[in-house]
């Protein structure tokens, strides 16, 4: 019996280390890999943002915890992100499936991001509909924005630019940023809703002030023309340096053109041509401007763009702001000259 009793004993002091080095796997996977928009998180948690996850050493936690505790949904939630952060998408949205599938409210966003893009999976846009509803439903916001583009754009489900305002002005009431430019969005243009300027104005000026570089553009122009709100140049200058403080190519073609014309701040003619360099030199911002420029820049700085390269002897049209063939030849013809020596 005596020894029986020591066998029982060393099985129990076993089966004790065993739990304690599962244990430190949960704590260490919500540690490392939590996600600041999951409620499920553990009490004290603030969770950790998406660029802010170590691969490196969420994985091998997460992957213990969920061992020890495959019925845990966060678990499976923060191991996909651990995955995402990796960059291995097939095993992130593999993770998000089962989050989802255990009733994870993050979880079921994240899947449906994987699903929206063809991340990890193959693409299903109708899925991820209903996936982003759930979610929305459940009050989680970057879902309802997620769920409103689609709607917004008519992706797996009928375009209802009424219903996408519904979804963004859910996640704006929770403080969303994005979410405030998009339904500032739809209210500029009216969009499946009656055109509000001075609404539009209002949701870009929140949008602004919370960070959202988008927001930041949008608002600007208003400023310059006077749209929604008074009349500000002042204002809108500030407003787009912000903007391409915050990585923004478009405002520095709108920058150049206030620059150009003095028109917020001192004319400044050398550096208005760097920065439309610079703008023009971003192939995304190119590329959609020689597609449709009026789309992009507002009246004065489509005449100011084409004044500027009418000066630099590239344009022979009329400076009339619509840009057409020939400002989109003086615009790749800008591009092919040398640039001018630093200071």
């Amino acid at each position: 019996m005596k020894v029986a009793r020591i066998v029982v004993a060393g099985c129990l002091l076993l089966s004790s280390s065993l739990v304690a080095v599962a244990s430190d796997a949960i704590t260490q996977c919500d540690t490392l890999a939590a996600s600041p928009a999951d409620t499920t998180r553990p009490a004290g948690s603030d969770g950790v943002s998406r660029g802010s996850v170590d691969a490196a050493k969420a994985i091998p936690a997460c992957l213990a915890a969920v061992t020890e505790a495959p019925k845990e949904a966060r678990l499976h939630l923060q191991l996909g992100r651990a995955h995402e952060a990796d960059k291995a998408d097939d095993k992130a949205a593999l993770a998000y499936q089962k989050a989802a599938e255990l009733g994870s409210i993050v979880g079921m966003n994240n899947f449906g991001v994987m699903l929206d893009h063809g991340r990890g999976t193959a693409k299903d846009e109708t899925r991820a509909v209903e996936l982003y509803r759930k979610a929305a439903d459940a009050g989680l916001a970057r879902a309802q924005v997620n769920l409103g583009n689609l709607l917004r754009d008519g992706r797996g489900t009928a375009k209802d630019g009424a219903a996408a305002f519904v979804q963004f002005k859910k996640a704006a009431d929770q403080g969303d940023a994005e979410a405030m430019y998009q339904a500032g969005l739809l209210l500029e243009y009216g969009d499946g809703i009656p055109a509000d300027i001075k609404a539009a104005f209002t949701y870009y000026k929140a949008s602004a002030d919370n960070g959202d570089v988008t927001g930041t553009e949008s608002l600007a122009p208003l400023l310059e023309d006077g749209r929604g709100t008074a009349k500000d140049e002042k204002a809108a200058f500030a407003a787009y340096k912000s903007a391409i403080e915050g990585g923004s190519s478009w405002s520095k073609i709108a920058l150049a053109g206030m620059l150009h014309d003095g028109r917020g701040t001192a004319d400044d003619a050398k550096t208005a041509m760097t920065m439309l360099r610079e703008g023009f030199s971003d192939e995304q911002t190119r590329t959609a401007t020689l597609r449709n420029g009026a789309c992009y820049y507002n009246e004065v700085t489509r005449k100011a763009v084409q004044d500027m390269l009418k000066k630099a002897g590239l344009f022979n049209g009329t400076v009339d702001g619509v840009f057409g063939p020939d400002t989109n030849a003086a615009i790749e013809a800008f591009l092919k000259l040398p640039a001018p020596p630093a200071n």
